[in-house]
């Protein structure tokens, strides 16, 4: 993750450059499309590098208490095993969950990504309720009632 991080971030570089240099022989200064491509930028590596530091917490926690538990230690008392087996089992499950949680980084890093989560969930939701046609007819009872014969 690190490697792509770094080629994320050399790639956004020589693309900005590339932008830059036909901007100034363009003209001097900066438009809004050029500014905005440049806080995309940042908003993709700052949420790049969120994930990546979130991850190795949780994998280097896990893979510590993993070692941990290898280390032979004779007449372990059984509160020191349950609370070994539990811290293994949180951090296992928080490695787990990782991959849900990256939607939650992504919500908490980037003011764009909320921005876009925000109108699709919108134009979602104001499109089921537009498209909810559902027709309500009337209930007619075909049967004819017979009535007794008078005699």
């Amino acid at each position: 993750m690190i490697s792509s991080i770094l080629l994320i971030q050399r790639n956004l570089a020589r693309k900005r450059q590339h932008r830059h240099h036909i901007v100034i022989q363009q003209r001097e200064g900066r438009n809004e499309a050029q500014e905005f491509e440049r806080k995309c930028d940042q908003e993709v590596l700052a949420i790049l590098l969120t994930q990546v530091v979130v991850y190795t917490i949780l994998a280097i926690s896990l893979r510590i208490i993993q070692i941990y538990n290898t280390i032979p230690i004779p007449n372990k008392p059984v509160d020191r095993i349950i609370i070994e087996q539990l811290a293994f089992n949180l951090a296992d499950l928080l490695a787990t969950l990782y991959s849900s949680v990256a939607f939650y980084l992504n919500t908490i890093t980037s003011r764009m990504f909320r921005d876009e989560l925000i109108i699709v969930l919108r134009n979602e939701l104001c499109y089921r309720w537009l498209t909810n046609t559902i027709r309500i007819e009337p209930f007619s009872n075909n049967l004819t009632t017979k009535t007794p014969n008078a005699r």
